[in-house]
């Protein structure tokens, strides 16, 4: 904390890097530096001042007291505590260290905060917390009541408001995945919106056995401090830690941030939580290049190398925090379903015990809150198809150049060749970071669904075999798990490669139907080969299934 009354109010919420700016302007300077040796010795001059001293002290206390009554004061639901873990963790940094201890996790979680300079901490923004079911999001994003723009966001989104969602559902009972085998639940989702950026943190959880994670961490997670220089606490183990209770989920945090202005994905990070400490993965730059847009040491340059690589396996993650931007757009739709629930905040039920009397006087008022209002969306309870597939919106990742610090007191460009202070976008050629052009559809599987016959019918093409000659049939896993299957156990000499998909109700009926279709096309009466057109083959089974 700083040692002098600043008279300044971030009443007004900027964009993130304009936020991270100012708050910069409020920590103690890098032991070392001259600007170091200036404060100490200002600290030196005063530290006989009754007067400094005083306002110190309660400053100080009115601090530790605002802090700890929020830790207390959410309604107890999954987003707000995971949002609650983070203020106190941001908070406890300040106080035992400096602003310059936080960790890579405040780039995204910062925005759900509110720098308060005078003490140098973090209030957590106005919230509303929401319960729903996720599988009815899911029927509302692939229904046509959702839009195809997340331009209306601006209008069901109060600017720097906290939006929390939390599912009922058992978050093993619909996995997603993508074009990795790794599958993943979701427990929760909280966004905020500060002009055209949108800031999202997900608590999901991995499917493994997370015995073997466990095992895998002990070998590959070092005891000791972490890349801050701070301790963990000695009674945490190393252990992949379930989402909840009994759980076969590794509790994993999703953060990213989103320009909807120019389309873009601006950071993304993966946090897996090993007990000690979190293990993570990001691609976000800003990271891991100083000052001149380098890479401080060959390290850190193949950590990033690495890193890069490895978030791509938890695409189908970063997928459905796009997704999440249609969240506002389902709680307006449904705003006719909402009942208002009553939760306790631990702050209510221990307000009145002796160990929170003096908190209790000196916390501010507008944090010593009881009760929670929490929206309760009702669920349809109807029971999921076992499998569905939706595409994200299309925001893309950033991978043109980076952001490149200046003197407070110069003047860059941004992006758009608008002047900009304090720093400079550089544009930069990253080879590292493949652009795709194809957007990723995410899937579904359903454990609940009571459809026997429900699964896919696909179209597949081998290179080895002639010209116009394709396999038409049904799986009830995923038609990329099938081809892999196809590719191992045939003779061919070529993989097989899934041309198109389709997800129906009865895959076994609508594949006799095709078959029958499709019949004088048949190279073999045994096999599922037909030689035709892809457009003949195409139109018949489209045919087919909308007459189901």
């Amino acid at each position: 904390m700083s040692p002098y009354p600043v008279a300044i109010s971030l009443v007004e919420k900027p964009m993130h890097h304009d936020r991270m700016k100012e708050i910069s302007r409020f920590a103690i300077p890098r032991e070392g530096t001259p600007e170091w040796l200036d404060f100490q010795n200002q600290i030196k001059k005063n530290e006989n001042n009754p007067l400094i001293k005083e306002y110190l002290k309660k400053v100080s206390s009115e601090a530790a007291a605002n802090f700890q009554v929020q830790v207390l004061n959410g309604a107890g639901l999954p987003a707000d505590s995971l949002l609650r873990e983070y203020n106190a963790e941001y908070n406890k940094r300040v106080f035992s260290y400096s602003l310059h201890k936080l960790p890579s996790s405040f780039n995204v979680v910062e925005a759900f905060n509110t720098f308060i300079p005078h003490s140098a901490t973090f209030n957590i923004n106005k919230e509303i917390d929401c319960i729903f079911s996720f599988n009815d999001f899911l029927d509302f994003v692939t229904s046509d009541d959702c839009p195809e723009y997340t331009e209306s966001l601006n209008s069901f989104l109060e600017e720097g408001t906290i939006y929390s969602f939390n599912s009922v559902d058992d978050p093993s009972n619909s996995l997603f995945s993508t074009t990795t085998d790794d599958e993943f639940g979701v427990l929760s989702i909280s966004l905020v919106k500060h002009r055209s950026e949108v800031s999202i943190v997900m608590l999901a959880g991995q499917k493994c056995d997370l015995d073997e994670k466990t095992k895998a961490l002990g070998v590959d997670i070092p005891k000791g401090q972490n890349s801050k220089g701070i301790m963990p606490d000695d009674s945490l183990k190393i252990e992949a830690v379930p989402l909840l209770p009994n759980s076969d989920l590794w509790r994993t945090i999703v953060l990213a941030r989103f320009d909807l202005e120019s389309s873009t994905t601006d950071a993304r990070y993966i946090y897996q939580d090993a007990g000690r400490c979190f293990k993570g993965f990001s691609d976000d730059l800003n990271c891991f290049l100083d000052n001149e847009g380098k890479f401080q040491s060959k390290e850190l340059e193949d950590a990033f190398n690495t890193q890069n690589t490895k978030i791509n396996e938890y695409s189908s993650l970063f997928e459905l925090c796009k997704t999440a931007l249609y969240l506002p757009n389902f709680r307006e739709v449904y705003e006719d379903t909402i009942s208002i629930e009553r939760h306790p905040t631990e702050f209510g039920e221990k307000r009145n015990k002796p160990s929170l009397k003096k908190t209790n006087q000196l916390a501010k008022t507008d944090l010593k809150i009881a009760f929670r209002n929490v929206e309760n969306i009702q669920p349809s309870n109807r029971t999921p198809p076992s499998r569905r597939k939706f595409v994200a919106p299309d925001l893309k990742v950033e991978t043109s150049g980076y952001w490149k610090k200046l003197a407070f007191q110069s003047r860059g460009e941004d992006k758009n060749n608008q002047p900009i202070q304090g720093r400079t976008w550089v544009n930069k050629t990253l080879e590292w970071k493949e652009s795709f052009n194809k957007p990723i559809s995410v899937k579904v599987v359903s454990s609940l669904s009571n459809t026997e016959n429900e699964g896919f019918i696909y179209v597949m093409r081998s290179a080895a075999h002639g010209k116009n000659v394709f396999k038409v049939g049904l799986t009830r896993r995923t038609p990329e798990e099938r081809s892999k299957e196809l590719s191992r156990s045939t003779s061919a000499p070529d993989h097989f490669h899934v041309m198109e998909e389709w997800d129906v109700a009865d895959c076994v009926l609508a594949e006799k139907l095709i078959h029958e279709k499709l019949s004088v096309f048949r190279v073999n009466p045994k096999r599922e080969y037909f030689k035709a057109p892809y457009k003949t083959i195409f139109r018949a089974i489209d045919e087919v299934i909308d007459s189901l």
